[in-house]
């Protein structure tokens, strides 16, 4: 358990012996460190999944977690495919040929079984069937059996209450919402609900979108819910509504954020984007106080999130990491303002990349600044 990368001739060591490597690190930790291991698990994961902290898809950015909604699609489909059944050594196959898998660590849950519990947890349809002989598989169930969860029996009064909340969301919202924005929103307000019947987040909000004047449009990889009363209709494109990461229009500031992003995990985020993280944090700190980074970053995800914001918990704790290595002091945050946090982090980003013996020109530091630190 390390991030110090004078440990990799231990590592390429093991590896002559054909010995299979599992590290535990910092989410900043050496790349020359990381990429000799078969299995990399980041400590604030591994202290989350130690105390069960972890709901599904939570410590996955909201482009993730509706790629993960994606997979549990996929997953059922095979099942139906292979006659409502299929046992645990061929799940595998369905997943292996996917672009993002083979580096994922089972999509970050660090084994098949664990992913697919996940993935049938979020699925009414799905049920996982463990034998006496160890051997596990993953069926489709009769929907008669979910009784009155099935979507036909949904009560009137459980519908009136879901429709005003997904209107009240998105008609409040200036610009359309990602659908793994609201997903997360009706998680926390029906916390017992699942998709109140339905099989996965996609068929329910086509069930109800259209009655309430709403549309739902899936684009590529993700999806928004939107209101043509308020909204333009969104582009066709990924970029268009990611709109909280750095802007290809600025290319030598996407180059190096890109860059830093590439070699260090620095989050790729807008300014505007840190800037609000920033302000959240101190409104966190001093409602809640600090205690640890999991609990801070967990809040701050989610006042962030209810903002329209697709910032991963990952990146939130990426940055109170750097604001602990500056020797910022959280837990006496009166007096601090966000310019303090924003200079404090855009100094430990220079450090980060003087560690790894790279000199930034004076143009690269003038970025950072420009980039991260808020014009008085």
């Amino acid at each position: 358990m390390s991030a110090d990368s004078d440990f990799s001739p231990v590592l390429l060591r093991l590896r002559r012996f054909d010995r299979r490597l599992m590290v535990i690190t910092p989410s900043d930790a050496s790349k020359a460190y990381t990429q000799i291991a078969d299995t990399v698990i980041e400590s604030d994961d591994f202290v989350a999944q130690a105390l069960e902290t972890h709901a599904f898809g939570e410590n996955i950015d909201a482009h993730d977690q509706h790629r993960l909604r994606q997979l549990v699609e996929k997953l059922e489909d095979s099942i139906a495919r292979k006659g409502g059944s299929l046992r645990s050594y061929l799940i595998h196959s369905i997943f292996r040929n996917q672009a993002d898998f083979p580096d994922s660590n089972w999509y970050g849950f660090y084994s098949l079984i664990a992913f697919v519990k996940a993935l049938v947890s979020q699925n009414q349809r799905l049920k996982l069937v463990e034998r006496s002989d160890k051997s596990w598989s993953v069926e489709l169930r009769d929907l008669t059996v979910i009784g009155s969860r099935s979507p036909d029996s949904r009560s009137p009064d459980v519908v009136e209450e879901i429709d005003r909340f997904i209107k009240s969301e998105v008609s409040h919202a200036t610009q359309p919402v990602p659908g793994a924005t609201l997903a997360h929103s009706l998680q926390q307000r029906f916390p017992s609900q699942a998709w109140f019947g339905f099989p996965n987040f996609g068929s329910f909000i086509t069930d109800f979108v259209g009655r309430i004047g709403l549309e739902y449009t899936k684009m590529g990889s993700h999806d928004v819910i939107w209101d043509p009363k308020r909204h333009e209709p969104p582009l066709p494109s990924d970029e268009s509504s990611r709109d909280y990461l750095v802007s290809r229009d600025d290319a030598d500031l996407h180059e190096f954020v890109e860059r830093l992003h590439r070699n260090y995990n620095v989050p790729p985020l807008k300014s505007k984007v840190y800037f609000r993280i920033f302000e959240v944090i101190l409104e966190s700190v001093s409602s809640q106080g600090f205690f640890h980074v999991n609990t801070t970053s967990k809040d701050v995800r989610d006042r962030i999130v209810k903002e329209g914001y697709s910032v991963s918990r990952k990146a939130i704790q990426f940055i109170l990491r750097r604001l602990q290595n500056e020797r910022l002091n959280l837990e006496e945050y009166q007096g601090l303002k966000m310019v303090d946090l924003a200079r404090s982090f855009g100094s430990n980003i220079s450090k980060l990349v003087d560690t790894s013996h790279v000199k930034l020109s004076p143009k690269e530091k003038r970025l950072i600044e420009d980039w991260i630190i808020p014009k008085a």
